[in-house]
């Protein structure tokens, strides 16, 4: 399993609910030779899309050093009419193009604050919490505003990744920045939410037929209980 991947699973679910940061990978003690404490990153529960909001977070992570993977989760797959989004942790429906202002916006602080010479990944983060096939108090359920087609979202959410990482390079090359920021994707996909593997197969599977591959890569920071998939 890669790094991160194995990082986020082990990891980001306890760091998110206690709205810590991600462990990113030890450096070593020139003096001692041992590894020095981890530095962190702060990852979030976005509860809406304010540039004003998501850029104060990026001038945190910059104030701090912070390097690693950042997790700027905005909720599950939503779709309101034609308009692809999200229902965020308001319970708001919020478009995929202010997502997108969003995590620009998260970036644009970071770069504007962080030392020279950092890299960062930043993941625009969805999750598996509602589908048509879930199981709901015995019966099956579905949400408001859930997508018809995960798959559909799926590659919705890879074009916005793309999108948002050509405005964040845009940026960096305008600002002759040394600080490098990736955009990725992130899914809190937990099998107790959807035990068939159905919509969180079509979502994945969506986004890796759009992105024609494994990059932009795809971050699972959800559970892994056994038994399920």
């Amino acid at each position: 399993m890669e790094l991160p991947s194995l990082v986020a699973r082990v990891v980001a679910k306890s760091v998110l609910l206690a709205a810590l940061g991600v462990i990113v990978v030890p450096s070593v003690s020139a003096a001692s030779g041992t590894p020095a404490p981890p530095a962190g990153s702060t990852s979030y529960y976005e509860s809406n899309t304010d540039p004003g909001t998501l850029m104060t977070q990026g001038e945190s992570a910059g104030d701090t050093s912070a390097q690693g993977l950042v997790i700027l989760d905005f909720g599950r797959p939503a779709l309101d009419g034609s308009i692809p989004g999200t229902t965020d942790f308001d319970g708001d429906f919020v478009s995929m193009s202010s997502v997108v202002a969003a995590v620009f916006s998260y970036a644009q602080g970071y770069l504007e604050t962080a030392p020279p010479s950092l890299s960062l990944h930043i993941a625009l983060g969805t999750n598996d919490s509602c589908g048509t096939a879930q199981p709901c108090g015995g019966h099956v359920c579905g949400c408001i505003d859930e997508p018809p087609s995960y798959q559909a979202w799926g590659a919705q959410l890879a074009a916005s990744v793309e999108d948002a990482q050509s405005q964040v390079d845009a940026l960096e090359k305008q600002a002759g920045d040394t600080d490098v920021v990736t955009i990725v994707a992130g899914d809190d996909a937990e099998p107790a939410f959807d035990p068939g593997y159905q919509n969180t197969y079509d979502l994945l599977a969506g986004y890796a037929n759009a992105v024609g591959g494994f990059q932009p890569a795809m971050i699972d920071f959800g559970s892994a209980e056994p038994g399920y998939w």
